[in-house]
């Protein structure tokens, strides 16, 4: 990842016009596997010419800045969100970038930048030199990364929409009650039949020996 190289490539492609700040995303909702939501503040596009390779994937980064606690979000937000622009150059210039999604938690004040590359190995690249320098801005332990390979941004929205979550979430639910049915009627059904078996065991132990006849004891 060269900075500088980037910085240079992105001026070549705004007087160009080929770098965009679309606005139909903008206000929508993304939710993760783990049930958090991120919100589009802000998209950054180039031209799909400006590069003969398809995308084919999606890299989402996360991270928590270290100057915003949980008191200071709704404060911290309003500044921070205009002024990350200025960080565009910095990756909008590199091989293979696509599109990024500017994203944030309201609730939790975690940021999320999702990406669409021409090749993972490209989205590694970013994601390995950006960890780099988030390590020493964002809270410890607060930055991750994943990279889906073969898949577009719109495959990536579209699988992580709200309404699809929360019908994911009803699936995982459904799966988890029958599963624990299921241990429940075993657990149950083994009860019953270790409490047969006692039982019997017991019954024979109370008949004891066999009766002697009094007319044997008259003789």
């Amino acid at each position: 990842m060269n900075p500088l190289r980037s910085a240079l490539v992105t001026a070549r492609r705004w007087r160009a016009s080929q770098l965009h700040l679309p606005r139909n995303r903008v206000g929508t909702i993304t939710v993760t596997d783990e049930g958090q939501a991120f919100t589009v503040y802000r998209e950054t596009a180039i031209d799909a010419g400006t590069d003969a390779d398809p995308p084919t994937a999606v890299l989402a980064f996360r991270f928590h800045l270290r100057f915003m606690p949980s008191v200071l979000v709704p404060y911290a937000v309003g500044l921070f969100e205009p002024l990350s622009i200025l960080t565009t150059p910095f990756f909008a210039g590199l091989p293979g970038f696509r599109t990024k999604l500017w994203q944030f938690d309201h609730e939790t004040g975690d940021y999320q930048g999702l990406y669409e590359w021409a090749s993972a190995a490209q989205a590694r690249s970013y994601a390995a030199g950006l960890r780099s320098i988030m390590d020493l801005l964002a809270l410890p332990g607060s930055v991750s990364y994943e990279v889906l390979e073969d898949v577009t941004l719109e495959a990536y929205l579209a699988a992580h929409s709200p309404a699809r979550s929360r019908r994911t979430t009803r699936r995982r639910t459904v799966r988890r009650l029958l599963t624990a049915a299921v241990a429940v009627a075993l657990a149950l059904g083994g009860s019953w039949l270790l409490e047969r078996r006692w039982q019997g065991r017991q019954g024979g132990r109370r008949e004891g020996p066999p009766a002697v006849s009094q007319d044997h004891l008259r003789d």
